[in-house]
């Protein structure tokens, strides 16, 4: 119900403009999309932070 209705929102061409102002690109689609983006970013920048040996202050 919220999903569809935020994509709904970021077609609206102001609140797309207004994303663009701080270089977001705004996608939309269905949660299980952005599960999985976010899974392979975990994966990927997870592999960078511990190749690195960085860690939290």
């Amino acid at each position: 119900m919220l999903n569809a209705e935020l994509n709904e929102v970021i077609k609206l061409p102001d609140v797309t403009e207004k994303m663009a102002t701080f270089g977001a690109l705004p996608v939309g689609g269905a949660p299980a999309a952005l599960e999985k983006v976010n899974a392979a970013d975990y994966e990927r920048l997870g592999k960078v932070i511990r190749d690195m040996g960085i860690s939290a202050e």
